[in-house]
């Protein structure tokens, strides 16, 4: 296994925005550090759950059942179309709502508890079938031993995450350092409303491939 090679194609395929990637910003600017935190755990725990299946060969079975795949997909698009929606919607109200400095301190519109952020993550990850098809894609061409498979997709698996969590605490780490600049309800309304728009767009885009 070329890992320097796999290191960066993990990275690059972080660095490619998503659903996920969308709600961490959004929370990170809104709320702060251990909302976005609390997506992004969801959303890696997501991505450990394709990844075992993966490597158990049941995601192969996904893909090529394509009641099950367009199921998955259909309900996916939905959900993310829906994220999208609720988001402009509670950016036009935080556009129309003025706000004291005190209430901008602690975010406006999504006022989602630490759990179910969490969810929302888990199952934004779980229905983005985007997801299955990458590490389908990118875990064959580094597997070197096909006498050992499985350990070395559960080795795959690891560093995956783990460059999930270290791309997506660094993003958090600095959107958080740059939140005070963008507590004024009209910043927050049009970053709710531009980063929903792109959720309806992904949504979209994943609908037909």
């Amino acid at each position: 296994m070329d890992l320097q090679m796999f290191l960066w194609a993990s990275l690059i395929a972080m660095a490619s925005p998503g659903p996920n990637a969308v709600l961490i910003i959004q929370a990170s600017i809104d709320r702060g550090t251990k909302y976005a935190l609390a997506i992004l755990a969801g959303a890696a725990l997501g991505t450990v759950v394709y990844c075992l299946l993966t490597g158990f060969g049941l995601a192969a079975l996904i893909v090529k059942n394509p009641t099950v795949f367009n199921i998955i997909k259909f309900l996916g698009c939905l959900y993310i179309l829906y994220l999208g929606i609720m988001g402009i919607y509670n950016g036009v109200q935080v556009l129309k709502t003025s706000s004291n400095s005190a209430e901008n301190k602690e975010g406006i519109g999504d006022k989602s508890s630490l759990g179910a952020l969490f969810f929302k993550g888990l199952i934004t990850a779980i229905l983005n079938i985007a997801t299955l098809l990458l590490i389908l894609s990118i875990f064959p061409q580094f597997i070197v031993n096909n006498d050992n498979v499985l350990q070395e997709w559960l080795g795959l698996s690891t560093i995956f995450v783990l460059v999930q969590l270290a791309w997506y605490t660094s993003l958090i780490t600095l959107l958080v350092s740059l939140r005070k600049y963008m507590l004024k309800p009209i910043v927050q309304g049009g970053i709710k409303i531009l980063t929903s728009s792109l959720l309806i767009f992904l949504a979209v885009d994943i609908f037909i491939r």
